[in-house]
């Protein structure tokens, strides 16, 4: 078995953790722009509440989508990644968003992250594997739910 799969069951054979692995990064971040760009949006600044700074809409949902489909689930990793990888960087521009940001905007949009995650997935394996029956949606919600956990785990430390 692959020990880069994250879910290998026959609804899901051999999905690499980091969908980047077969890809590329420059591609993968490109799929990831292209499922939100393909989703209505919002062209708003999110915020925590008021008095918080906001953020683009877009930037966030790409970026996770991005760092979802990349293997990196929690929030402060996320935050890592955007200091130390090209692609990241490139996502954010010249927004920094803070790890409670990315906390609560993946609990308040969870929906949008799905829609845009699913089709991330199904792109990159379309293009990995040539369309095989591959369960996009509930490799998915598989890492979103990763993601929650992740980052319910950081903040018990």
């Amino acid at each position: 078995m692959d020990t880069r799969c994250v879910s290998c069951t026959a609804e899901n054979p051999a999905i690499p953790a980091d969908l980047a692995d077969g890809l590329g990064t420059g591609r993968l971040t490109h799929l990831a722009l292209e499922s939100v760009q393909g989703l209505e949006v919002p062209w708003t600044e999110f915020r925590l509440g008021p008095g918080y700074p906001g953020h683009s809409f877009r930037v966030l949902l790409t970026l996770l989508t991005y760092a979802y489909g990349r293997g990196v689930l929690a929030s402060d990793e996320v935050l890592d990644r955007v200091g130390s990888d090209a692609d990241f960087r490139y996502i954010c521009s010249t927004e920094y968003p803070d790890a409670a940001t990315l906390r609560a905007f993946r609990r308040r949009e969870g929906s949008r992250l799905q829609t845009t995650l699913t089709q991330l997935v199904r792109s990159a394996m379309s293009l990995e594997l040539g369309n095989i029956g591959i369960n996009a949606q509930a490799e998915a919600s598989r890492r979103l739910e990763a993601a929650a956990a992740a980052d319910s785990l950081a903040l018990d430390y």
